[in-house]
């Protein structure tokens, strides 16, 4: 890569924020209120990272949480009533439940070195 492409990467990185949830329920509560939400899972070296990005005012904001294992299903069920999390390999036509596809990445550029290799 040459240096003007890098000093280019670097300035649009300046617009991208991280932003890593506690726990997979504050992420799905989180989601469950955009409107096209789509959970994206990575398997980084046995560290199963999912996440989602949401534009910002000037830069892109990444949402993510790491889990211990990974989501072996299709669908994140989020239970609109109760509130209650559950996985499906279906999705779910349900008024009072929204569904959530989980998206397999096999490579990525968005997380850096210092999020990857900080645990």
């Amino acid at each position: 890569m040459d240096e003007e492409n890098s000093n280019e990467n670097e300035d649009k990185m300046k617009y991208v924020k991280y932003v890593e949830f506690l726990d997979l329920d504050n992420m799905i509560r989180a989601m469950v209120s955009s409107r096209a939400p789509l959970l994206l899972h990575i398997d980084f070296n046995g560290r199963h990272i999912y996440f989602q990005s949401q534009p910002g005012f000037k830069e892109t904001i990444f949402y993510y949480v790491e889990l211990p294992e990974a989501i072996n299903e299709n669908f994140v069920v989020y239970d609109l009533m109760t509130g209650k999390i559950s996985f499906s390999d279906q999705l779910q036509i349900d008024p009072n439940r929204r569904s959530i596809p989980i998206v397999e990445i096999s490579k990525q550029n968005i997380f850096p070195k210092e999020i990857l290799d900080s645990k």
